[in-house]
């Protein structure tokens, strides 16, 4: 009886040990984050709605409102976009990043890699270079696709009053 339950707590702290063990990605060399180029917006579709005109890349979809926040931007992987129904501190956001992962920086737009555990995922914060309804028009999206982080800052730099 003895020898069943030591080898029951044996392998219940082995068991307790493995789980604790945070698994470690390998640290990134210097230099291997990308550096983004936003694309140009030739040939891509144009939509006017709830009172502003934007651009969207192929194959995306928009579903129509009356107020802003109630835009959807569906992208060609299915990513959902919706903005911001407040401008962004672009600013305050980007010093909280470390500078190492910024792979797009402008005064009006940022792209950051963040690091997971279940795989790479980038942040792109881009608001409108002119103001609708007094305030530039944002959106925050997150993609595990570098390109869609770059077609949000395409898309938020497109955007114009009607």
């Amino acid at each position: 009886m003895k020898r069943t339950l030591y080898t029951v707590l044996a392998s219940a702290v082995f068991l307790a040990m493995l789980t604790a063990t945070k698994k470690r990605r390998k640290p990134r060399e210097a230099g291997s984050i990308p550096k983004l180029t936003i694309p140009s917006t030739t040939g891509w579709a144009s939509h006017e709605v709830a009172g502003i005109r934007f651009v969207t890349p192929p194959n995306a979809t928009v579903t129509r409102a009356d107020q802003l926040p109630a835009i959807r931007i569906q992208l060609a992987s299915g990513k959902e976009l919706a903005f911001s129904p407040t401008a962004i501190d672009i600013p305050a956001r980007r010093s909280s990043w470390s500078t190492d992962f910024v792979m797009f920086d402008a005064p009006d737009a940022a792209i950051v890699l963040h690091e997971l555990g279940s795989g790479d995922e980038c942040q792109a914060l881009a608001c409108s270079s002119v103001p609708v309804l007094g305030s530039p028009l944002c959106i925050d999206g997150f993609s595990r696709n570098n390109d869609e982080c770059t077609q949000v800052v395409a898309i938020a730099r497109s955007i114009q009053p009607r």
